[in-house]
């Protein structure tokens, strides 16, 4: 049996840091299947028989991100989160998250191509806001005593990044991100 049959991990992992090192050069728009498969070195057949269609490639390499970004904000938290308040907490996770070019541009694409074309990714998308928000929830659950209201805090947090990604990609260059968290903080620790 073929390795490629098995869908090696290894190599999909090569297409989705093809098509992530593709997208930062190019954009989103630029960047064909046939790019990828050329810089990773397979047929378009074989990158198909790995994604189906670039919306899922793209969702891999969003999620591959956003992953990553979790897991570099979650071990910076258990390394500061007794050393820091609730507001510098909130400054830097969203500052992070909002002013990462790629990944917010991903995360536009992803949203648009899941509103208008594509229902598998987004229910792929609403399955990973679900995960999301239990992230959130858990990390806001360490800085803010218990209150029966961190899933609602996660869903606002949620809710103010997205709409704080969308207008970083459309170029806003005076969000007050930090009259933001601010006001979250402040109401957080209220409840």
């Amino acid at each position: 049996m073929c390795a490629v049959t098995r869908r090696d991990p290894q190599l999909r992992l090569e297409i989705v840091n093809a098509a992530r090192l593709l997208i930062t050069e190019k954009g989103v728009d630029s960047t064909s299947l046939a790019d990828i498969a050329r810089t990773v070195g397979i047929s378009k057949g074989t990158l198909f028989y790995y994604y189906a269609t670039k919306a899922d490639l793209i969702f891999d390499v969003t999620d591959q991100y956003f992953d990553q970004t979790t897991r570099t904000l979650n071990a910076w938290v258990d390394e500061v989160h007794d050393a820091l308040t609730a507001n510098e907490i909130f400054s830097h996770v969203f500052h992070t998250i909002i002013e990462d070019e790629l990944r917010s541009k991903l995360h536009h694409y992803l949203i648009e191509q899941a509103l208008t074309e594509n229902g598998n990714l987004k229910d792929r998308f609403l399955e990973k806001y679900q995960e999301w928000t239990e992230v959130i929830r858990t990390g806001l659950s360490r800085v803010f005593p218990a209150n029966g209201d961190q899933e609602v805090l996660a869903m606002i947090v949620i809710s103010c990044l997205d709409g704080l990604i969308l207008q970083a990609v459309l170029g806003n260059k005076s969000i007050p991100i930090e009259a933001i968290v601010t006001h979250l903080s402040t109401s957080a620790a209220e409840k």
